[in-house]
């Protein structure tokens, strides 16, 4: 379990958290819950500041050296705080050691709801691209 800063109107601590979710991905685990504002700390400089339990589990049987694993596209929408950045990016940085192709794709303002949203033929697009390289 980690402890981090968690005030969504404090842009660092989502700066933080990214950064812990992307160290926990490289290091072969994933984040299995985030209990968000659990902690009041009275900080002097920051008395109304909160904090997050971030509870992680390790990932069973993730072979990132396969080879025989076809090419991968990691495909972000800019706008997404349910997988944010620091988190595709941790998971293509994982991958990328493969000798597969793999590559990291960010869609500029889209959310979580890449597929589902407006602008999803966008998303299709770059995904059929992709996959008519290598078929």
């Amino acid at each position: 379990m980690f402890l981090s800063a968690d005030d969504p109107e404090l842009e660092w601590t989502r700066e933080v958290l990214g950064r812990v979710e992307a160290f926990i991905v490289q290091s072969g685990f994933q984040v299995e819950k985030i209990m968000p504002r659990l902690h009041l700390y009275h900080l002097e400089d920051d008395p109304d500041l909160r904090s997050c339990d971030v509870l992680v589990k390790a990932v069973a049987g993730v072979d990132t050296k396969n080879p025989d694993r076809g090419p991968l596209l990691i495909i972000d929408g800019e706008k997404d705080h349910t997988v944010p950045w620091a988190i595709a990016n941790a998971a293509y940085k994982r991958q990328k050691r493969n000798p597969g192709v793999t590559e990291i794709v960010k869609i500029p303002n889209r959310g979580h709801s890449l597929t589902i949203d407006h602008g999803w033929r966008e998303v299709a697009e770059t995904a059929l691209n992709f996959v008519k390289r290598f078929a």
